[in-house]
C-alpha cells in the first residue's frame, strides 16, 4: 500500500527536511530516507484540523463534522457504533483510530506508532523521537480500516479530513 516516491528519488535526512501529507491518503511517501540505528525527531504541525468521518457533501458545517482528533488518534470513547464493523480490518488493531503511523520502507514490517507530545498551547504542533530499526524511505498514514479488494483499499480514507507537515530531524550522536 506504500509506494516509494520515484520522481525525484527519496533523499537521506542529513539535517532536517519537511514533507506534507493528507489524512485522506492511504499512504504518503515523504521522499525522505532514514538510516538504520540513527535517531530522529519528528515534528508534526497540523495545518488543517483532523476529522474521521467528515461529510464533504454536507453544506452545514455542524452536520459535516466528523470525529475531531489529534495525531495521537482516538479510542473507543469517541467511536461511533458503525465503526465496530471496521475494527477487524483496521490497519493496526492495537493502536488508536486515526493515530499517525510512520513506516520505514515499503516492504515488510516497519510501522512506528510514536508517542507524540503536544509542544505548543495552540495544539497544532507535536513531537516524538525514534531510532530507525532499518533503513528506507519514510512513509506516513493514519490508522483507519482498509478493505483488501483492489479498487476499494482506500474507501474508508475518503471521509478523512486533515493535513499536516512532517519535519524529520537527524539527531546527533552523543
Amino acid at each position: 500500500m506504500c509506494v516509494s516516491g520515484q520522481n525525484p528519488p527519496a533523499q537521506p535526512v542529513t539535517g532536517s527536511a519537511t514533507a506534507a501529507f493528507e489524512t485522506r491518503t492511504l499512504c504518503s511517501a515523504t521522499g525522505l530516507l532514514v538510516e538504520r540505528n540513527k535517531s530522529y525527531r519528528i515534528t508534526l504541525v497540523v495545518t488543517d484540523p483532523r476529522e474521521d468521518g467528515h461529510k464533504f457533501n454536507e453544506s452545514d458545517p455542524e452536520k459535516a463534522r466528523g470525529i475531531e482528533t489529534d495525531p495521537r488518534g482516538f479510542g473507543r470513547d469517541k467511536m461511533r457504533s458503525t465503526m465496530a464493523l471496521g475494527l477487524p480490518i483496521r490497519r493496526l488493531l492495537a493502536s488508536n483510530w486515526f493515530a499517525t503511523i510512520l513506516r520505514v520502507g515499503n516492504k515488510g514490517f516497519g510501522e512506528l506508532v510514536l508517542p507524540f507530545a503536544r509542544t505548543d498551547p495552540s495544539g497544532n504542533s507535536y513531537t516524538a523521537t525514534f531510532q530507525a530499526r532499518k533503513s528506507g524511505e519514510l512513509f506516513v498514514y493514519v490508522n483507519d480500516s482498509v478493505v483488501g479488494i483492489p479498487g476499494y483499499f482506500d474507501c474508508f480514507y475518503k471521509n478523512n479530513k486533515g493535513k499536516a507537515e512532517l519535519t524529520v530531524e537527524l539527531l546527533k550522536d552523543e
